[in-house]
């Protein structure tokens, strides 16, 4: 997919303080969790909650409620693409979104776990991996073969995420 250049998010770039949280990569067809989905939304929501940041999750109807103040789900693409341009940051796990982001040219903080962004990641992107050592063997198996993984080890902590999300100088 070739779209034009996007510029990446400047850390002196002033916005409101929506946040739109795509918090789950697509649906594994045994049932299994998906490991790329990040198991802290809760406690990093909190924290943008309560630094004034109006979170919305976007998703579709059965996915998990990670305590944002609006979920807006089984969004049309169109409906979907103006929710993005309208508001000032996206965070979201390796997923559609990400490239659905790169492709309407507005830069995502993609947090990552076990997939490896320098594949899969878009340098415009802020891209949050933990380390290196806790991506995958195969980057190419299918995800039913990966075990999700609950241990903080392997994730960037919600504070980390939330003072990158600080540096960017979000106005009220």
């Amino acid at each position: 997919m070739e779209g034009k250049p996007i510029k990446p998010i400047r850390e002196d770039v002033s916005m409101n303080k929506t946040i739109i949280i795509a918090p789950w990569a697509k649906s594994l067809r045994n049932g299994k969790e998906n490991a790329k989905n990040y198991p802290f939304w809760p406690e990093l929501v909190k924290l943008l909650k309560q630094d004034g940041f109006n979170t919305i999750q976007i998703g579709i109807h059965g996915e998990t409620d990670i305590g944002a103040n609006e979920k807006r789900l089984n969004l049309s693409m169109g409906k979907l693409e103006n929710l993005i341009k309208e508001n000032s940051i996206v965070i979201t796990v390796d997923s559609f979104i990400q490239h659905f982001c790169w492709y309407l040219n507005k830069p995502a903080i993609v947090i990552w776990g076990k997939s490896d962004p320098e594949i899969f990641g878009h340098p415009e992107n802020i891209n949050l991996l933990k380390d290196r050592v806790n991506l995958r063997l195969d980057p190419f198996r299918w995800w039913e073969d990966v075990e999700a993984s609950n241990d903080l080890s392997i994730w960037v902590d919600p504070q980390t995420i939330f003072s990158k999300i600080k540096s960017l100088n979000l106005i009220n």
